[in-house]
């Protein structure tokens, strides 16, 4: 019994010690993003640069996040949410890049890519949030 309880503990030290932390952060930044994201003209490089910069934010926090080592029985279930965030970020930046290149064809099915991709994040670490 006291090995359940350890690894209870365990979980619950690491969420409001180490991910809770990087989490409200990720989620501050990504709120930014959402909202630069609705005043962004297509093909205007200024606002393509205020959401790149606000993305290598983003990137930076996810890569803490990366570096976390969250208890073991927890491991899997934690690399399939790093791998949800990398998903994320590639479909953020292929996002970007058509809205700066004023591609509309493009903008549409990378925005719906994007929000698939933070769809799954939060699915992915659903489990370490019970």
């Amino acid at each position: 019994m006291s090995v359940l309880v350890g690894c209870g503990d365990e979980l619950a030290d690491f969420r409001r010690n180490e991910l809770r932390p990087l989490e409200q952060r990720a989620d501050e930044q990504k709120a930014q993003l959402s909202t630069t994201l609705r005043t962004a003209r297509l093909g205007d490089r200024g606002d393509a640069r205020a959401l790149e910069q606000q993305s290598r934010g983003l990137e930076a926090t996810f890569a803490e996040l990366e570096r976390l080592e969250p208890p073991g029985e927890f491991e899997e279930t934690y690399a399939r949410y790093v791998a949800a965030n990398r998903k994320f970020l590639a479909e953020l930046r292929t996002f970007i890049d058509a809205l700066k290149e004023g591609n509309e064809q493009a903008l549409r099915p990378a925005s719906r890519r994007a929000q698939e991709a933070v769809g799954a994040a939060q699915r992915a670490i659903l489990p370490l949030k019970e």
